[in-house]
């Protein structure tokens, strides 16, 4: 199985929720990735720092999305 985590931050409640999570599974031997647009460092989790303009991109584009289909 393959996990995809997406978030603006690596910082805050959501954002070290998604790192954590993302952590317990590579634990499990899931491949499992964290994209995000937060601080970059060192981890030994699988984590993407995105640059903001990418991360403000997909946002925008998957607001446009859902946008279309629920409203």
């Amino acid at each position: 199985m393959r996990v995809l985590h997406l978030a603006t931050s690596n910082q805050g409640g959501a954002g070290l929720a998604a790192s954590r999570i993302n952590e317990s599974l590579r634990r499990m031997k899931v491949n499992s990735t964290l994209l995000h647009g937060g601080k970059s460092g060192v981890t030994n989790n699988k984590e993407i720092f995105l640059q903001k303009s990418i991360v403000n991109k997909i946002k925008s584009s998957s607001a446009t999305y859902l946008q279309s289909k629920f409203i």
